[in-house]
Protein backbone atom coordinates (compact mmCIF):
# COMPACT_ATOMS: atom_id res chain seq x y z
CA UNK A 1 0.00 0.00 0.00
CA UNK A 2 1.19 3.52 -0.66
CA UNK A 3 0.41 7.11 0.15
CA UNK A 4 -1.70 9.10 -2.29
CA UNK A 5 1.37 10.97 -3.58
CA UNK A 6 3.00 7.65 -4.51
CA UNK A 7 0.03 6.31 -6.50
CA UNK A 8 1.36 5.59 -9.99
CA UNK A 9 -2.12 5.50 -11.55
CA UNK A 10 -3.33 8.93 -10.52
CA UNK A 11 -1.12 10.90 -12.96
CA UNK A 12 -2.25 8.61 -15.78
CA UNK A 13 -5.92 9.14 -14.88
CA UNK A 14 -5.39 12.89 -14.59
CA UNK A 15 -3.66 13.11 -17.99
CA UNK A 16 -6.45 11.06 -19.57
CA UNK A 17 -9.16 13.33 -18.12
CA UNK A 18 -7.30 16.41 -19.39
CA UNK A 19 -6.65 14.89 -22.80
CA UNK A 20 -10.33 14.18 -23.39
CA UNK A 21 -11.70 17.13 -21.38
CA UNK A 22 -13.76 14.92 -19.12
CA UNK A 23 -14.53 14.71 -15.42
CA UNK A 24 -13.91 11.38 -13.73
CA UNK A 25 -15.07 9.79 -10.51
CA UNK A 26 -12.31 7.40 -9.39
CA UNK A 27 -12.49 5.06 -6.44
CA UNK A 28 -12.61 3.60 -4.05
CA UNK A 29 -8.85 3.33 -3.66
CA UNK A 30 -7.08 2.16 -0.49
CA UNK A 31 -4.27 4.57 0.41
CA UNK A 32 -2.18 4.89 3.53
CA UNK A 33 -3.71 7.54 5.75
CA UNK A 34 -1.62 10.66 6.31
CA UNK A 35 -1.81 10.29 10.10
CA UNK A 36 0.52 8.15 12.21
CA UNK A 37 -2.02 5.35 12.77
CA UNK A 38 -0.66 3.15 9.98
CA UNK A 39 -4.24 2.50 8.87
CA UNK A 40 -5.67 3.00 5.39
CA UNK A 41 -8.18 5.46 4.01
CA UNK A 42 -10.82 4.18 1.59
CA UNK A 43 -10.71 7.17 -0.75
CA UNK A 44 -12.58 8.33 -3.84
CA UNK A 45 -11.59 11.20 -6.15
CA UNK A 46 -13.16 13.60 -8.60
CA UNK A 47 -10.81 14.61 -11.41
CA UNK A 48 -11.89 17.68 -13.38
CA UNK A 49 -11.62 18.21 -17.17
CA UNK A 50 -8.26 19.96 -16.67
CA UNK A 51 -6.85 16.86 -14.96
CA UNK A 52 -6.83 18.34 -11.46
CA UNK A 53 -8.05 16.51 -8.39
CA UNK A 54 -11.17 18.54 -7.65
CA UNK A 55 -12.34 16.56 -4.62
CA UNK A 56 -11.30 13.77 -2.27
CA UNK A 57 -13.54 11.83 0.05
CA UNK A 58 -12.61 9.22 2.65
CA UNK A 59 -15.33 6.72 3.57
CA UNK A 60 -16.79 7.89 6.88
CA UNK A 61 -18.87 4.92 8.04
CA UNK A 62 -16.79 1.81 8.62
CA UNK A 63 -18.41 -1.61 8.65
CA UNK A 64 -17.93 -3.16 12.10
CA UNK A 65 -20.32 -5.97 13.00
CA UNK A 66 -20.64 -8.93 15.36
CA UNK A 67 -22.82 -11.71 13.98
CA UNK A 68 -24.93 -14.13 16.02
CA UNK A 69 -22.66 -16.93 14.76
CA UNK A 70 -19.74 -15.36 16.63
CA UNK A 71 -18.20 -14.09 13.42
CA UNK A 72 -16.83 -10.55 13.70
CA UNK A 73 -15.89 -8.06 10.99
CA UNK A 74 -13.91 -4.94 11.89
CA UNK A 75 -13.15 -2.65 8.97
CA UNK A 76 -11.87 -0.17 11.58
CA UNK A 77 -8.94 -2.49 12.35
CA UNK A 78 -7.43 -1.63 8.98
CA UNK A 79 -9.14 1.61 7.89
CA UNK A 80 -9.54 5.01 9.48
CA UNK A 81 -12.85 6.72 8.78
CA UNK A 82 -13.06 10.08 7.06
CA UNK A 83 -13.76 13.26 8.98
CA UNK A 84 -16.27 15.11 6.82
CA UNK A 85 -18.78 14.78 4.00
CA UNK A 86 -17.79 16.09 0.58
CA UNK A 87 -19.72 17.79 -2.19
CA UNK A 88 -18.11 17.97 -5.61
CA UNK A 89 -18.93 20.13 -8.62
CA UNK A 90 -19.31 17.72 -11.51
CA UNK A 91 -19.66 20.38 -14.20
CA UNK A 92 -22.82 20.29 -16.29
CA UNK A 93 -24.20 17.36 -14.26
CA UNK A 94 -24.23 19.49 -11.12
CA UNK A 95 -23.20 19.06 -7.51
CA UNK A 96 -22.65 15.49 -6.34
CA UNK A 97 -22.35 14.18 -2.77
CA UNK A 98 -19.65 11.56 -2.44
CA UNK A 99 -20.02 8.30 -0.55
CA UNK A 100 -18.50 4.83 -0.55
CA UNK A 101 -20.18 1.48 0.04
CA UNK A 102 -21.60 1.27 3.58
CA UNK A 103 -21.95 5.08 3.70
CA UNK A 104 -25.14 4.65 1.67
CA UNK A 105 -26.89 3.32 4.77
CA UNK A 106 -26.64 6.71 6.46
CA UNK A 107 -29.21 9.06 4.90
CA UNK A 108 -27.91 12.04 6.89
CA UNK A 109 -24.73 11.86 4.80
Amino acid sequence: MSYEADNKWMPILQKTAARYGISSHIGSIPVLHDDASGRLANRTYIIDPLGRIAARYDKMHLFDVDLATGESWRESNVYRGGDAPMLADFGPIGIMGLSICYDIRFPDL
